[in-house]
């Protein structure tokens, strides 16, 4: 009987744990551009349609993360302005549905890593039960079995979490923690200065908006130091590939300043070449998600499995020893 509930508990457990999970990936704002560019597709149909979206359109476009509130407030600041608000919103449903395919392809491309995690944890628990019911010896000192098991099912716990954090920040690029959506809060400040420029306010109080923004939208204090109030500022050049995309933003204005050239042309292509030089770290990072995991599978998974089943042997030798009654 103490089996059968030990398999109910695992099999609870489990349960609860993949619940967690897929709520905490719906949570994630890099997963909800999909409904995010569904949308900025409505709301551009009214205005090509001649007529002003209702409300609750407005507020249902506020509730989608990440972009939701910057693109209904720029629509807004753009139409007090007078300037175009369709290539805005054409620029975002596109940035949206780009990201949101690449988000979708490395989850796959981490999906066969991660579910080898899981399965290991799960053949830990198998392997308990087995040894349980097939070795006398473990039946006999069920409490002495139920540590042993504790401590394999925790060791396995450990390395899927392990891996687990390995997938996320592989499909973030290497970003973790706090940090983890920085990068689209440069995505969004980008386009937020683009669109502010283009409506005719000038550079450096676009800059200045954006950076405002950032604090807003609570990104890390690398991004907002990355990004500085002042655009003629050069503050230090941090050591992270993404919070190195505002400085290269930064000098293409600048340049584009000491030429007399329109800033925004020479932005875009560097504000182009640092999608893709994201996306390279990102399919760097997820094809190289297998080799990584092999670090926690040996420190960790292996021990637990190779122990458990060492303590189930030793367990059992003591039983038909009769030397061993004298230790036990």
């Amino acid at each position: 009987m103490s089996s059968f509930a030990l398999l109910w508990i695992l099999w609870r457990e489990f349960s609860n744990w993949s619940e967690r999970t897929q709520l905490r990936i719906r949570r994630d704002p890099i997963f909800g551009l999909g409904d995010l560019a569904g949308c900025i597709k409505d709301l551009a149909g009214c205005f090509e349609a001649g007529w002003m979206p209702p409300e609750k359109t407005f507020d249902r476009l506020r509730q989608q993360q990440p972009w939701g509130n910057l693109v209904a407030d720029l629509v807004v600041q753009l139409r007090e302005r007078g300037a175009a608000v369709l290539p805005t919103l054409n620029r975002f449903c596109e940035l949206s549905m780009h990201q949101w395919a690449l988000a979708k392809e490395s989850k796959a491309k981490c999906a066969q890593t991660e579910f080898q995690a899981n399965v290991g944890i799960a053949l830990v628990g198998i392997q308990s039960f087995c040894l349980f019911k097939w070795l006398p010896g473990t039946q006999t000192r069920p409490w002495i079995w139920a540590g042993v098991a504790g401590v394999a099912l925790g060791l396995a716990w450990v390395a899927r979490q392990w891996i687990q954090k390995l997938a996320r920040e592989a499909r973030h690029g290497g970003m973790g923690g706090e940090s983890r959506n920085d990068y689209l809060l440069f995505l969004g400040a980008y386009e937020r200065w683009l669109a502010l420029v283009q409506s005719g306010l000038p550079t450096d109080h676009s800059w200045t908006d954006a950076y405002r923004w950032l604090q807003t939208m609570g990104a890390s204090s690398h991004l907002v130091g990355a990004w500085c109030s002042d655009l003629w500022e050069e503050p230090k050049q941090p050591t992270s590939l993404v919070y190195r995309f505002p400085h290269r933003i930064r000098r293409a204005v600048h340049l584009s300043h000491v030429e007399g050239r329109p800033s925004v042309d020479r932005a875009q292509t560097s504000y182009d070449a640092c999608v893709l030089d994201y996306q390279q770290v990102v399919h760097s990072r997820v094809q190289s998600l297998p080799a990584r995991s092999i670090l926690p599978l040996g420190l960790l998974m292996a021990p637990a499995c190779l122990g458990q089943l060492g303590a189930g042997l030793v367990l059992e030798f003591i039983h038909t020893s009769h030397d061993g009654l004298i230790f036990f």
